[in-house]
């Protein structure tokens, strides 16, 4: 299961997230706590069988992988410098055409900014287009900061590697 929460601050601060944070105490503490708790008040033998109850499933803590843009999504689909420019220039006149084509030699910054999102005319408003179209996945994980920490996160989950290896034809 994917979890998506935003950084909220900059790339050089990530190990001070207080979502990431929340993250890790709320799924990888609190969430084996309380299925244990279930499991130990769940009915047994007998008792299970007669209230036709099905045993409790395995939590699998390593399938539960967490998606993390610093500071937000933005300073990934910002990334996406061609359709960026594109739908900057058709839908506010090219204001930040130059500013986009800048990030193109220093991505790497975008992962830094306090609010992407305010840096130019876009806004949060192309998200979709930004995502869909061209997203250039290998030059973004390249920068080496959050884009690709979340990759790594995706690449090191077992289940998830061999259910997409069968799914090659």
């Amino acid at each position: 299961m994917l979890f998506h929460i935003d950084g909220d601050r900059p790339w050089k601060e990530h190990e001070e997230s207080e979502n990431c944070a929340k993250f890790d105490e709320l799924v990888r503490v609190t969430l084996p706590q309380v299925a244990d708790r279930g499991r130990a008040n769940a009915p047994r033998g007998k008792a299970r069988a007669a209230a036709n109850a099905e045993p409790s499933p395995a939590l699998h803590l390593d399938r539960l992988l967490l998606i993390a843009p610093f500071r937000s999504i933005e300073a990934w689909l910002y990334q996406n410098i061609p359709v960026a420019i594109e739908l900057c220039r058709r839908h506010h006149g090219g204001a930040h055409g130059g500013a986009l084509q800048d990030w193109e030699g220093k991505r790497e910054e975008l992962d830094e900014l306090p609010a992407p999102e305010d840096e130019v005319c876009l806004g949060k408003g192309h998200n979709l287009d930004l995502a869909k179209r061209g997203f250039p996945a290998a030059e973004v994980y390249a920068v080496k900061k959050s884009f690709a920490a979340s990759v790594d996160r995706l690449r090191g989950c077992v289940a998830l590697a061999d259910a997409l290896e069968r799914t090659r034809a």
